[in-house]
């Protein structure tokens, strides 16, 4: 096991995964969750030591994982080699926000666990992800709820004395479509945005997980995977989720190569502003 994800591993999937700090038995990555067809051209934005890059990878797509952070993106390099997939993998080491790609370059995008934590709401890095993205290229945002379970629970210890978290921001789900629905450029409706369950009691445990993680916690991430499924027939229960996928599908817009003004607009609209977190750490 690369030392790297093993030491860090509480720090970047949360405090379900604490006890496995130094003692990792595999990489926790999970399966690709999206339909794609080989050759997608997938963007993992803030990919860390690369799980979500590597799991795009080994449903057949080519992917590329971006991230800030040299110690991880060399983390990543060594686990793609480990694991005999560096010939479908590509790790940069950039700052979201100035992107090294040329406009409509990928199919997919993805960040996980990553907006909650860029300042500004992430304005710079959604206009350069966005104009990284193909015409109908798909834009996927997982982001703490405020409204989730764990949230709610977090925010009542607080209440009694427990230090609150900073530094991480949630939003509502009414937030989530009106932070979309006002960014410049192409527009976000409710025709090509949409909003669904990616976790309870939780914001980063994954079901592939489920054999890593102590008996403690596995009751509660098989019983996340079935309020996911369940919140697909009953749309009231993403009101309880604990993380959600924002999924935007990005339209067209052949009159400029790039979907989003160079710049964005000195006003930002206080009313979609989402909330700083009074709860845990992520997990």
């Amino acid at each position: 096991m690369d030392s790297h994800v093993s030491q860090t591993i509480a720090v970047t999937h949360g405090r379900m995964y604490a006890g496995l700090t130094g003692r990792l038995a595999r990489y926790p990555i999970p399966r690709w969750p999206w339909n794609a067809p080989a050759g997608t051209v997938v963007l993992d934005l803030g990919c860390g030591w690369g799980r979500w890059t590597l799991a795009a990878a080994a449903a057949g797509c080519r992917a590329v994982g971006v991230d800030r952070s040299l110690p991880a993106v060399q983390a990543a390099r060594r686990v793609a080699r480990e694991l005999g997939r560096d010939h479908a993998v590509h790790f940069v080491c950039a700052d979201l926000d100035h992107l090294p790609f040329r406009p409509g370059v990928f199919d997919q995008s993805i960040a996980y666990g990553v907006w909650q934590y860029l300042p500004r709401q992430g304005e710079a890095a959604l206009r350069e992800a966005i104009n990284a993205l193909r015409p109908h290229g798909v834009l996927r945002l997982q982001l703490p709820h405020r409204g989730g379970l764990r949230a709610r629970w977090f925010r009542l210890l607080a209440r009694c004395g427990r230090p609150r978290e900073t530094g991480v921001q949630y939003w509502t789900l009414a937030q989530m479509r009106q932070w979309a629905a006002l960014q410049p450029g192409p527009p976000a409706t409710e025709n090509n945005l949409r909003l669904r369950a990616e976790g309870y009691f939780s914001t980063n445990a994954q079901w592939d997980d489920r054999d890593l993680l102590p008996r403690r916690y596995r009751c509660l991430v098989a019983a996340s995977r079935l309020l996911c499924g369940c919140s697909r027939r009953w749309p009231a229960l993403l009101a309880l989720a604990d993380a959600v996928w924002l999924e935007w599908t990005i339209p067209p817009a052949p009159d400029h190569p790039a979907r989003f003004p160079s710049t964005a607009p000195a006003s930002a609209a206080k009313s979609c502003a989402p909330s700083a977190a009074s709860s845990a750490p992520a997990g």
